[in-house]
């Protein structure tokens, strides 16, 4: 998906890192992010408990509107 959506990925970037392809709770987001936007239910529970995340859960429509 990240592949099909450059430009949505280029937007989102300015403000952050797109991951794609992984699971996010063990990516190492919190060595530089203190936030995750996430349109994924499983991740939105974990992230907080396994990865010491704050989470703004949200449809990608809506994550979209909130960066433009």
């Amino acid at each position: 998906m990240k592949e099909e959506s450059k430009d949505a990925v280029a937007e989102i970037e300015r403000f952050g890192k797109v991951i794609s392809d992984t699971c996010m709770v063990v990516s190492p987001l919190e060595e530089k992010y203190d936030v995750a936007a996430t349109n994924s239910g499983k991740a939105s529970a974990y992230l907080p408990k396994l990865a010491d995340q704050k989470v703004i859960y949200a449809d990608l429509e809506t994550l979209m509107e909130m960066i433009s």
